[in-house]
């Protein structure tokens, strides 16, 4: 178990500038709790500040671990395969395929620095379409993830050229990939769209050389994301 005679769950809830604040503090016991290792260790968490007034709710962790991606790999089979035997071979498939297209889980554990945030943004028709469905999400919101970098921004300019080769090579007929300045935008074709309903896009780029940025929605969400990411009216 996670919870064998564990302290019980505490958690608060305060009214801060930007919104609701809540934090919560969940103790782990058991078997099948992970390594101390792959425990992030606590930091002082600041990406929010780099939010646009747009959010409507973040999620921000620490992503600093004891360890190198090489030393944490046979440590998290090891946790998942404890969790769940039944559904570790298909993670062991995932991860080859990983390793197999350059993205491997040691090369994306030390590409990230100390702390990451992943929001969700929505303009002011959002509330009105909460009911539309998908396509009102993916045409009025958005959802941004950042991650601090290491101090050796080489290791996130690998991983994105290869991410862009992948698509390129997998998505031909289905997705078109435009390069931006510290990046590259994929979005799906017309037929894609048509045939899946998806229309949201997909960029990824390295900023002010200390941040991987990912914005996923419309296009024109995307560009207002970057426009706005740490300018003149973050979330505070």
């Amino acid at each position: 178990g996670l919870f064998d005679g564990a302290a019980p769950m505490t958690g608060s809830m305060r009214f801060a500038d930007p919104g609701i604040l809540l934090s919560a503090h969940i103790e782990l016991r058991g078997k099948n709790v992970p390594a101390k290792a792959l425990l992030p260790e606590r930091v002082s968490l600041s990406l929010y500040e780099e939010l646009p007034a747009t959010t409507v709710a973040y999620l921000a962790f620490s992503t600093r671990f004891g360890v190198t991606g090489k030393e944490a790999l046979p440590l998290f089979k090891k946790a998942y395969r404890d969790a769940d035997p039944g559904g570790a071979e298909r993670i062991d498939k995932m991860l080859d395929s990983m390793h197999q297209l350059g993205l491997g889980f040691d090369r994306l554990f030390d590409a990230v620095g100390d702390e990451a945030i992943v929001a969700v943004t929505a303009d002011e028709k959002l509330p009105s379409l909460a009911l539309a469905g998908d396509s009102a999400a993916q045409e009025h919101g958005s959802v941004i993830a950042i991650f601090r970098l290491d101090d050796d921004r080489a290791q996130a300019e690998m991983l994105i050229k290869k991410l862009k080769a992948t698509l390129v090579e997998r998505g031909e007929g289905r997705v078109e990939i435009r390069e931006t300045e510290a990046g590259f935008i994929a979005s799906p074709t017309a037929l894609t769209t048509i045939v899946t309903g998806v229309g949201a896009s997909m960029s990824i780029t390295i900023r002010e050389n200390k941040y991987l940025v990912v914005v996923v929605g419309s296009e024109p969400h995307i560009h207002a994301a970057h426009g706005e990411i740490g300018g003149s009216a973050p979330l505070k």
